[in-house]
């Protein structure tokens, strides 16, 4: 304990120099050193004081770091071109006018989280969902948390991957520190909790406790004193855990003001220390959840936010924000922009989140999800306009479409086991593995573990869209990887004009691009791509070097990823939800509305503001129209393909209004031409009428439950006829989960199904089915190729 005894010294030192003890204080302290000296203080009493000295010095390490992270970011914003106003929001989301050349918080979380990734790269191939889905190595799973509890489960496999996992677990827990955290090594850490809360809510306090308590070692929990916890101070902790999982909002003990550090906030999920492996499983079966694969994945994503926040505005990144935002109106930032910054914030800083009402928000996120299953199944087909989304960005930025095309085609291979291992490695996107649903995401929110969350994922996996999007992004990353290696001969001033731009927005300087372009590159397929572990290798260069040249990489690749394939981000989520809580009204209400919109508003965020943010008329008019005319051109490739799947022959393209859908159903015309496109057309490229588009899918959801319950009764007092089978077979068309929505099984569910239980239950049906025919062949000049209420091919005329 010398060491500790010297440290406190000196902290005695400071102390009183700066004159904040009185005479009987520093004798008691000087006694308390002179006591250490001569060894009389209790080995338990040493550890406990050298637990005080440590905190003390991260204090001082806190406090500096706050003020050189608020300073770099006031200096960072206010030297935006546009001023500080815009500057703040720049630190935050990506610069719409690619102005800014400094890191923000949402490209820096994921960053983090794809360099995490790239450490896990064996463990989430072994583990993540295959089988579209609905298969999982749950045993493996459970295997490697054993291994992370330092047991042995006689699983080689498990064995290494548990230390994967543990060396990431570890690398985050040091990262988090070096950004002004102070999480200790523990090597019996086995695995954090994350509970959900309306299982524990369900259960009650008491039950919940003694379910607790028969589990945990509370004599390796330990007070601020560092002393292992009495029963009763476990006895209250556990109120508090409970009260903190089970009440919304609730964030911090009663009485506790002002906003809380993050760098002091990651304790917590270290509170409880479980007896063994085997009573941790017991926790997390009855209280966290089913799939311990997103439990690894969506912790190590929650740290990767908390560490993005911190490196980017200090320790206390809340405080940061509100001395920024503060400076922002005084430079006149109001009304709508301040209300957006703060929404984006809310967004970024999980409070948007975070719940009101668990039941309410829980059943909302079901019925979104359901909903996502039931509409979306034939997004796959709209994707095509994709291709120009990759082909726009690899030509802003010196990229070949070509070879982006050619190792996206190769990448759907599902036995091309080493090639996707190889792009995870990269650091390039693993969000296919890591999280459900990613394809729905580009399209609605989609959330939770639950029944509903699966059978959303389901769907956007049999349809093709995840694994589209999967290996359209990673084929992009890839590209950039290999320009990059290409580029390498050549000082930073000498790199290609749009590859140096594209790395000059994220920070890269002469010393940055010189570490990378030493690094040795990695052959695959015979071309040299730049290989994220080569650089992570270099032990030569120091840790921080290596650290801050590879989240810049990763930047920029979340940056060109994200425009090949349009992705929501923070921004998108923050306009999409006004950053407004999960179970509140207008959290709800915001959800419901802005439903299937996150696709139109990314196009919008990163194309068209790309172009209008040109510097001359004649840049704008060049980078827009050619965004035009290829999404049109795609546009109309999607909607006859969209024709054919339901059955129709091909539109008359001679008309405006089939270009109008094609300018609409390409994306280009974005949200503003979904509302057009349903306004007049009847419905837009997802089907849904003018009301769901502006009110959201849910507002057709519940007409068409008014219509089949109250309309019925209504219908029945008039003395009308009721129709009752016909409206059954509408909505089971409209809301028939994957079979009835997937693009390849919807006309064949709707035609031996649909068509026949109408048959059976309206007496008009064939009428119906007649009368849609020639208003088809009427305003379209289409026919059907497979006609309404047959069943044969031949039959049709």
């Amino acid at each position: 304990m010398a060491a500790s005894r010297q440290k406190l010294d000196r902290c005695i030192a400071k102390v009183l120099d700066a004159g904040l003890l009185n005479a009987d204080l520093a004798t008691q302290l000087k006694q308390a050193r002179d006591d250490l000296r001569t060894g009389k203080v209790p080995e338990a009493d040493l550890k406990a004081l050298d637990r005080v000295t440590r905190k003390f010095e991260a204090d001082e390490l806190v406090t500096a770091l706050q003020v050189i992270r608020q300073s770099e970011a006031f200096a960072n914003a206010s030297s935006h071109p546009n001023g500080l106003r815009v500057g703040v929001t720049t630190l935050l989301v990506r610069d719409l006018t690619d102005r800014a050349n400094w890191s923000n918080i949402d490209a820096r979380k994921h960053a983090i989280n794809q360099h995490i990734h790239s450490m896990i790269a064996e463990p989430m191939e072994m583990l993540r969902p295959t089988a579209l889905g609905l298969l999982q190595n749950r045993n493996l799973a459970r295997n490697i948390v054993r291994e992370l509890f330092g047991e042995s489960s006689g699983d080689a496999s498990a064995s290494a991957f548990g230390k994967k996992v543990g060396a990431a677990f570890e690398y985050t827990r040091q990262r988090f520190n070096r950004a002004g955290g102070a999480i200790p090594r523990r090597a019996d850490f086995g695995l954090p909790q994350m509970h959900d809360a309306l299982s524990v809510a369900k259960a009650g306090r008491q039950p919940w406790k003694n379910f607790v308590r028969e589990r945990v070692d509370r004599t390796r929990m330990y007070d601020e004193a560092g002393q292992p916890l009495s029963a009763k101070e476990l006895d209250r902790r556990l109120d508090e855990m409970f009260e903190s999982i089970t009440i919304p909002g609730l964030r911090k003990p009663p009485g506790q003001t002002g906003s809380r550090a993050t760098a002091n906030t990651r304790q917590d999920q270290r509170h409880l220390t479980f007896r063994d492996a085997d009573a941790w499983l017991e926790y997390f079966d009855r209280f966290g959840g089913r799939d311990i694969y997103a439990h690894i994945t969506d912790h190590l994503e929650s740290r990767a936010s908390d560490i993005a926040r911190m490196e980017i505005l200090g320790p206390n990144p809340e405080a940061t924000y509100r001395y920024l935002r503060d400076m922002a109106r005084r430079e006149g930032l109001s009304g709508v922009r301040l209300a957006n910054l703060d929404a984006i914030w809310r967004t970024l800083s999980g409070r948007a989140d975070d719940t009101a009402s668990l039941k309410w928000a829980d059943r909302m996120t079901a019925v979104r999800n359901v909903l996502t299953s039931t509409k979306l199944g034939s997004a796959m087909i709209s994707s095509v306009s994709d291709l120009k989304f990759i082909q726009q960005t690899a030509a802003w930025n010196g990229l070949s479409a070509t070879r982006i095309l050619r190792e996206a085609l190769r990448n759907l291979n599902p036995a091309n086991k080493a090639d996707r291992l190889r792009a995870v490695k990269m650091g390039l996107i693993a969000d296919h593995w890591a999280n459900r649903a990613l394809a729905a995401n580009r399209l609605s929110e989609v959330t939770g573990s639950g029944f509903s969350a699966q059978l959303a994922d389901f769907t956007m996996r049999a349809s093709g869209l995840s694994a589209w999007t999967d290996s359209a992004q990673k084929a992009t990353g890839m590209e950039l990887m290999m320009v990059l290696a290409e580029q390498r001969g050549h000082a930073l001033a000498d790199v290609d004009p749009p590859v140096r731009r594209l790395l000059e927005q994220v920070g890269f300087n002469h010393s940055d691009w010189d570490i990378l372009r030493s690094t040795p590159t990695d052959e695959h397929r015979g071309v040299h791509q730049v290989f994220l572990p080569n650089l992570s290798a270099r032990k030569e260069i120091p840790l921080a070097d290596r650290e801050r040249v590879a989240t810049k990489l990763l930047e920029v690749t979340y940056a060109i990823t994200n425009a090949a394939v349009p992705s929501p981000d923070a921004r998108v989520r923050a306009i999409t939800t006004l950053g407004l809580q999960r179970g509140t009204w207008g959290g709800e209400a915001m959800r419901i509305v802005s439903q299937f919109k996150t696709f139109p508003v990314s196009v919008i965020l990163q194309h068209v503001m790309r172009g209008v943010y040109q510097a001359n008329g004649v840049d704008k008019l060049t980078y827009l129209a050619s965004l035009t005319i290829g999404t049109t051109a795609l546009g109309a490739v999607a909607l006859q393909a969209k024709e054919v799947s339901k059955g129709r022959t091909p539109r008359d393209m001679v008309s405006p209004e089939f270009w109008a859908s094609a300018f609409t159903q390409g994306g280009g015309a974005g949200i503003f031409g979904d509302f057009f496109y349903a306004g007049v057309m009847q419905s837009n490229r997802f089907g849904q009428s003018l009301a769901e588009t502006i009110g959201g899918p849910v507002t057709g959801l519940v007409t068409d439950a008014i219509r089949v319950t109250a309309g019925q009764a209504g219908e029945l007092i008039e003395g009308e006829d009721t129709n009752l089978g016909s409206d059954l077979a509408f909505v089971m068309q409209r809301y028939t989960p994957a079979i009835g929505s997937l693009w390849y099984t919807r006309l064949a569910y709707e035609r031996a199904v649909i068509d026949q239980l109408q048959l059976e239950l309206d007496p008009a049906a064939s009428r119906k089915f007649r009368a849609e025919r020639r208003r088809r062949a009427r305003e379209q000049g289409q026919d059907y190729w497979w006609r309404r209420g047959e069943l044969q091919l031949e039959s049709a005329k």
